[in-house]
């Protein structure tokens, strides 16, 4: 067996390394107020909101209980913040101890002014003409401090008992499973070891005006982290194969009648018109209601449809083809010669008027859409070649990368 000097092994270290990462990302995912975070700021973890700026330091000692001699420090560096403050500042600061312990062997919580002091209060035992003695010392000696100063402390602070390695992590999976809605495999294997390299990166970032984090720039990651999944799966995988894979990840969680899609087609400005009017009618055919005879009015659906790249040209082709195939649709346009007209577009299906598709001409419009939509979930599948839109509307958008167009009709 390889001997280890224990009292020089980094274990402890880079778990207590990693627990902190966890520890942010468990703040910033399960945040519900819009809040700013900094990373590495005033103290591990400096969150932001309209109202108040909390200060938290993360402690991870799995082997060791909290006692006021493991306490002291961190607690004072809490206080020497606040007490170097304006006093007209204090009360919109907020500061955590945040911590996994072996035990904890200190009563702060809340934390009174009487303990407060107590944990600041330490002896020192220099030896005297070899004896020992006994100097009794403060962590506040020299300080401008009072009881009003210390109370005013001891009301913004907390200590929040966290929970061992392992749990806090299966914490974070659980959070990244149901905000990214994905399986546990995907959200440990795929999007954690993201977002753990997210806040890595961002702890030893030099400039710490760029050490800021929020819940949305997280959420912003899963998509990232999905093209390259599901460009993987295009690789390894046969076009049957990645085909089922896609359809069973993205297109059968979803209830149909409550959700509004859009389907964005990436196609070559040449592209052949009967092809778009094939996908024109397996859109209607699978994801409308338009032949259905037993939904009522008011729960109809009909999607969106975008062909992102092609001429004018050819989805005029496109639309003719379809219409002389049978599909029925509209396109924003009431008219020869109409301005695009949101209402034409939102034309309402009915079961004597069964609009089956809503066929938009580019992304202008298809932004506009969006940006007046209904409280309905709107999703859009982004069915892309060489690389992802970028919308500016703030929607779901599932990118998935294609390697041809008739992927499409296989996947859906």
């Amino acid at each position: 067996m390889t001997e280890v000097d224990t009292r020089r092994e980094a274990t402890a270290s880079i778990r207590g390394y990693f627990y902190q990462l966890d520890a942010t990302l468990l703040e910033v995912l399960s945040d519900t107020d819009d809040r700013v975070f900094k990373i590495e700021g005033i103290e591990d973890i400096d969150s932001y909101s309209d109202a108040t700026i909390e200060y938290s330091q993360v402690k991870y000692y799995e082997g060791q209980s909290l006692t006021p001699s493991i306490l002291r420090e961190p607690l004072f560096k809490l206080f020497h913040h606040y007490s170097g403050l304006p006093a007209t500042e204090r009360a919109s600061r907020r500061y955590k101890l945040y911590g996994h312990f072996k035990d904890v062997k200190v009563d702060i919580a809340p934390l009174s002014a009487d303990a407060f002091k107590q944990t600041m209060a330490y002896e020192e035992r220099p030896k005297e003409d070899g004896k020992t003695i006994r100097i009794k010392k403060s962590m506040l000696d020299g300080l401008a401090t009072d009881d009003e100063l210390i109370n005013g402390f001891c009301n913004v602070f907390k200590f929040q008992e966290s929970e061992q390695f392992d749990a806090q992590k299966i914490k974070v999976i659980t959070h990244v499973r149901k905000l990214a809605s994905v399986g546990v495999l995907e959200a440990e294997g795929l999007h954690y070891p993201r977002l753990l390299k997210i806040v890595s990166d961002l702890a030893v970032e030099k400039n710490h005006e760029k050490r800021v984090l929020t819940k949305h720039t997280l959420i912003e990651s899963f998509k990232q982290s999905r093209v390259i999944f599901d460009r993987w799966l295009l690789r390894e995988k046969g076009d049957e194969s990645y085909a089922r894979e896609i359809r069973r990840l993205h297109f059968t969680s979803l209830n149909t009648g409550g959700v509004v899609r859009v389907f964005a087609i990436a196609v070559d400005a040449a592209e052949d018109p009967d092809a778009l009017a094939e996908i024109m009618i397996t859109v209607a055919k699978k994801w409308s209601s338009s032949k259905s005879k037993r939904v009522p009015d008011k729960d109809r659906y009909a999607p969106y449809l975008l062909f992102r790249g092609a001429s004018i040209a050819t989805i005029e082709s496109a639309k003719r083809r379809a219409y002389a195939q049978g599909l029925i649709f509209v396109d924003g346009y009431p008219f020869k010669g109409a301005e695009f007209d949101l209402a034409s577009i939102r034309t309402d299906q009915t079961e004597t008027t069964p609009i089956a598709l809503r066929v938009l001409e580019n992304v202008v419009h298809l932004e506009e859409v969006l940006g007046s939509r209904s409280r309905k979930q709107h999703v859009v599948y982004d069915f892309f070649v060489e690389s992802p839109m970028d919308l500016d509307a703030d929607v779901r958008t599932i990118s998935i990368p294609i390697a041809s167009l008739g992927m499409i009709t296989k996947i859906i």
